[in-house]
């Protein structure tokens, strides 16, 4: 698929792409560049006083659910509680990049048995957890408990819902990630521990 169609795709889904021009092809290795609305998101912004807040685990109806905390006024509140914006999304693509994203949005084949649309699922979810142990894995200083308990959580769900690890295992794999961004192993296994089991019992 040469690059005039990767672009007609693109716009297809909503992209407003623009090719460089070959001397800054040459120069950047870049091929295109564009933007597009992206959803609604929070944004990580106190709604009382304006500052970034922390991450947090609060306890709803016995469930565990996403909220936050602000070191700069003390406001505490659930992740629906913060302001949302519509964010517009830039990227610049390499011809490799350019090709993986046209991937991203080409029609997919409708699973044909419900075998195919299990297979399909496990695969997603096996994704979605190396994604969370990622997540683990790169979190910053001053978040990486917050972002182990989260993770853990979802991760939990996750088994709860998909037979893609036991739970013995993920823990492991979440406590070496745990470990690997920083935080002491005994405080990474209870965190992931006490997570995991909610996600686990709980669902999401």
């Amino acid at each position: 698929m040469g690059l005039k169609e990767q672009i007609a795709l693109l716009e297809a889904s909503g992209w407003h792409i623009a090719p460089f021009a070959p001397d800054l092809q040459a120069a950047t290795g870049l091929v295109a560049g564009g933007w597009r609305e992206g959803w609604d998101e929070p944004v990580w912004r106190c709604p009382e006083c304006g500052a970034s807040p922390d991450p947090a685990l609060w306890e709803v109806e016995g469930r565990a659910v996403q909220g936050w905390a602000c070191p700069a006024c003390g406001a505490l509140g659930l992740e629906e509680h913060l302001p949302r914006e519509r964010r517009v999304i830039h990227r610049a693509w390499t011809a490799e990049e350019l090709a993986q994203e046209v991937e991203r949005y080409r029609p997919r084949p409708v699973a044909r048995s419900l075998g195919e649309e299990v297979r399909r699922k496990e695969a997603w979810a096996r994704e979605r957890l190396e994604a969370l142990l990622e997540e683990v894995k790169s979190a910053p200083s001053g978040a990486r408990n917050n972002t182990l308990a989260s993770a853990a959580y979802r991760a939990g769900a996750l088994l709860r819902r998909y037979p893609v690890g036991g739970l013995e295992g993920v823990l492991e794999r979440l406590v070496e990630a745990a470990v690997a961004a920083g935080l002491p192993r005994a405080e990474a296994r209870s965190t992931a521990e006490r997570g995991l089991k909610k996600g686990f019992e709980g669902g999401a």
